[in-house]
């Protein structure tokens, strides 16, 4: 009697790729650099007055920090691609917006570049109408708006653990470009209703209307996150406080 020996072929194991919460929870801890550059340079806009070169301390935490954020989406993407059959599956989801964010803020920093060199540095509210500069904060809010995506796209109404941690700091990070671009507008830092005398009409009118607008917006905010999801007691205090 012979018995035959059957041989069993070793299937490849598939390993997931990375994306979840966990990597949403790195993606906004990387912006958090580039953010913090944002911040210095616009201080550097508005406060110095003799600025003559592209090359400062604040673009260069401000592209760095631009390019640790790029370097952390790339290289899961590049990770996950060994591990699913396209590059189009790689990308976690809720990033695909990101790449072409990413890859039109790489683009318009070497514009950015060129535009300081043939025309000067600009300052006050010409920096943020200037056309790289329009293309910057366009692409900047795109990709720090990332995390908010994916958590609007892959959850539910309750979030548990770490998608709330998640949650509070892609809130955090989905508005802080916004609020940097925005300061000439901002109420809070621009007192216009203490130093417009009443006559001037157009004055207090752009007091009253940038008060309002901030307050559409920051309503805007909340009420989007309300109706999507089931918040936690002092989500708004830890987002916002």
């Amino acid at each position: 009697m012979k018995i035959h020996a059957t041989t069993r072929m070793a299937l490849p194991v598939e390993k997931n790729r990375i994306e979840g919460s966990r990597f949403d929870l790195l993606f906004s801890l990387a912006t958090v650099w580039f953010l913090a550059g944002a911040c210095l340079d616009a201080w550097a806009h508005s406060h110095l007055a003799r600025l003559e070169t592209f090359f400062t301390p604040w673009h260069a935490v401000l592209y760095s920090g631009f390019l640790a954020t790029a370097l952390v989406l790339f290289g899961v993407i590049c990770i996950n691609r060994t591990r699913t059959s396209s590059w189009r599956e790689a990308i976690p989801s809720g990033y695909e917006l990101t790449v072409l964010a990413v890859a039109g803020f790489a683009i318009g920093g070497v514009g950015d570049m060129l535009w300081h060199i043939f025309f000067g540095i600009e300052q006050n509210i010409d920096a943020e109408m200037s056309p790289t500069h329009l293309l910057l904060m366009a692409c900047g809010c795109i990709f720090l708006a990332s995390p908010y995506r994916a958590l609007y796209h892959r959850t539910g109404k309750s979030l548990q653990g770490i998608q709330r941690l998640n949650l509070v700091l892609s809130q955090i990070l989905l508005m802080a470009l916004p609020s940097i671009i925005l300061t000439s507008f901002q109420p809070l830092t621009q007192f216009w209703p203490t130093y417009v005398p009443t006559s001037n009409n157009t004055g207090q009118s752009l007091a009253v209307v940038s008060i309002y607008f901030q307050a559409l917006l920051v309503t805007g905010y909340a009420l989007f996150a309300v109706q999507r999801w089931r918040l936690f007691p002092g989500f708004f205090t830890f987002s916002w406080g």
